[in-house]
C-alpha cells in the first residue's frame, strides 16, 4: 500500500458561532434562530481536515489565542489526527472567530474576526522550512497576512513543493506575488474581484477562468458551487458539473473541495480526475449541517465514488490484458465489428508508446474503450485508406476502434468515452471510419456533433469517413 499524501496548511483557524434561521435579519431587525451551535473553522483549519478525512498526512501552521478557544481548536486538530507542533498559542490575543448564518436552502453568510490569525508572520513561515520541504502540497488561504501568504508562495517555489493558494475571503491582492503557485483557486466572489469580470454564465465563467490565467497564473480552477468548477490553463478552460446532491448546509464546501483536491492531486492523479473527485467530495460535504464533522471520511467517499457509476481514465500498463481481452471479444472473429490487431502485445505496445486508450469503468468493471492514434503511427490500411479521402487538418487524429460491452449499451458509456477525449484535446480534430453497413454507430457518432466529410472503399467494402471539425 503506497503511503499517505502529505499536505500542509499555512493558514487560519477560527471558532464558528452558527445560527440556522429562516432568513437573514434587515438592518436594524432582530429575528429568532432555529438553532445554534458552535463549531472549528477557519478555511485554513477547514481545508486541513478534509485533506486529512480525505487520507492525508496533515501538518497544520497556524496561530491560536490564549483562550479557551484556542485550547480547544489544538485539541480538535489532534482528535482529527492533525499535527498541532506548528501550532503556536499567541498570548494576549483571541482566537479567529467566524458568526455564520445559516438559512433553510444551505447559503450562509459569514462574518470573521481574525485575531490571532493576523499574527501568523512570515518569519513564522521561514522557521518551518523544513517542515514544507517534506510534503507534497503546501495549501494557504487569505485569513492570515498577506505577506504572509506571499512568502509561503516563495518558499515552495523555492524548495520545489507543489503550492496551492486560495483567495478566501476575497480581498486585493499583488498577483505577480502569486503567480509562482501552481494552483489558483477562487470562487465566483474572489474572482470577480480580481477580474471585474461577469459570471452569470458559464461561458462567462469559462472567459473569467481565462482572464486570470493571462494574469500569469499557470493553472487556475474557478469554483462555481452548485454548477461546478472550471480549469483553466494555457488559454483554455474546461467547465466540470457539480455532483447532484441534496444539500443540507453549503458552509465550508470550498475547504472540502481544496482539501481534497490536494490530495487527489498528491497520489497522482491528473487536473481533470482530481477535479471531478474534488466536486464529489465538496458535494458530499453538503449533505451534513457543520463543517468538520460533515467532511466525509476517504472510505464513505470512495464507497459514493464507485456508486456514481461510469467513469472514465486513460488505460496504464496494468490494464493492457483487460483493454485487449473487451476489444478481442469484440472483434470479427467473435462476432463483433471491431477490425484489427487488438492481442495483448499491440496494446501494451500502444500504452508504452504513449498513445491515448480510453477506460470507462462501471463499478470497477470494465465497460466500455477508446482508442486514438497518431496519424503518423498508423499503419493499418484502412486508416490510410481514410487518411487519403480526408487528410484533417494539422491537428488531427485517429479516433478509434471504440466499443461497448454488451451488457452496458444505452447507459450513454460512449458519450463519456467522447467527453473525455474532447477535454484532453480540445481543437484536435477526431477523424474516424465507420462502415455504410454500420448504422447505429453511425448514428450514434453523428449525435455526439461529428459530421460525414468523406467515403472511401477497400476490398469491396464501403468505408464512410467522420471528422469532429
Amino acid at each position: 500500500m503506497p503511503p499517505a499524501p502529505r499536505v500542509a496548511v499555512v493558514g487560519s483557524a477560527n471558532t464558528d458561532l452558527i445560527t440556522h434561521g429562516e432568513r437573514f435579519p434587515r438592518p436594524g431587525e432582530t429575528v429568532f434562530g432555529q438553532r445554534f451551535e458552535i463549531s472549528f473553522g477557519g478555511k485554513g483549519a477547514n481545508q486541513a481536515v478534509a485533506a486529512r478525512q480525505c487520507g492525508a498526512e496533515v501538518v497544520m501552521i497556524a496561530k491560536v489565542g490564549s483562550d479557551l478557544f484556542g485550547t480547544a481548536t489544538i485539541r480538535n486538530f489532534s482528535d482529527f489526527g492533525i499535527d498541532t507542533s506548528h501550532v503556536y498559542v499567541c498570548e494576549g490575543a483571541a482566537t479567529g472567530a467566524a458568526t455564520v448564518f445559516v438559512e433553510p436552502n444551505g447559503q450562509n453568510r459569514i462574518l470573521v474576526a481574525k485575531g490571532a490569525n493576523d499574527e501568523l508572520r512570515p518569519a513564522d513561515i521561514e522557521s518551518v522550512a523544513a517542515v514544507l520541504a517534506g510534503v507534497d502540497v503546501v495549501l494557504v488561504q487569505f485569513e492570515i497576512p498577506l505577506a504572509t501568504v506571499y512568502h509561503t508562495v516563495a518558499l515552495a517555489k523555492r524548495l520545489g513543493i507543489r503550492c496551492i493558494v486560495n483567495p478566501a475571503p476575497a480581498l486585493p491582492a499583488d498577483l505577480a506575488a502569486l503567480t509562482a503557485a501552481d494552483y489558483f483557486i477562487p470562487n465566483e466572489t474572489e474572482a470577480e474581484l480580481f477580474t471585474r469580470a461577469p459570471l452569470s454564465t458559464i461561458e462567462e465563467a469559462l472567459a473569467c477562468a481565462r482572464l486570470l490565467g493571462l494574469k500569469g497564473f499557470r493553472k487556475v480552477v474557478l469554483t462555481l458551487g452548485e454548477r461546478g468548477s472550471i480549469l483553466a490553463e494555457a488559454e483554455s478552460a474546461v467547465h466540470f458539473p457539480a455532483a447532484a446532491v441534496q444539500p443540507v448546509d453549503t458552509t465550508g464546501a470550498g475547504d472540502a473541495f481544496i482539501g481534497s483536491f490536494a490530495v487527489f492531486l498528491a497520489e497522482g492523479l491528473c487536473d481533470r480526475d482530481a477535479i471531478e473527485r474534488a466536486n464529489l467530495y465538496a458535494a458530499l460535504s453538503t449533505t451534513k449541517p457543520g463543517t468538520h464533522r460533515a467532511f466525509p471520511q476517504r472510505a464513505e467517499f470512495d464507497t459514493e465514488w464507485k456508486r456514481r457509476g461510469v467513469r472514465v481514465r486513460r488505460a496504464g500498463a496494468t490494464d493492457a490484458a483487460a483493454v485487449s481481452a473487451l476489444l478481442v471479444a469484440n472483434g470479427i472473429g467473435h462476432g463483433g465489428a471491431l477490425v484489427g490487431n487488438w492481442e495483448l502485445p499491440e496494446i501494451q505496445m500502444r500504452i508504452e508508446r504513449g498513445d491515448s486508450i480510453y477506460m470507462a469503468e462501471e463499478s470497477d468493471r470494465l465497460v466500455g474503450i477508446l482508442v486514438t492514434e497518431e496519424r503518423a503511427r498508423a499503419t493499418n490500411p484502412r486508416i490510410a485508406a481514410m487518411l487519403n479521402a480526408w487528410p484533417g487538418s494539422a491537428g488531427a487524429y485517429v479516433y478509434g476502434p471504440v466499443c461497448v460491452d454488451s451488457a452496458a449499451r444505452g447507459k450513454g458509456i460512449l458519450a463519456k468515452l467522447y467527453e473525455q477525449l474532447a477535454r484532453d484535446r480540445p481543437g484536435g480534430e477526431a477523424i474516424l471510419f465507420i462502415r455504410s453497413s454500420n448504422e447505429l454507430s453511425l448514428k450514434a457518432h453523428l449525435r455526439l456533433g461529428l459530421r460525414e466529410v468523406a467515403q472511401f472503399e477497400l476490398a469491396g467494402e464501403r468505408y464512410r469517413v467522420l471528422s469532429s471539425a
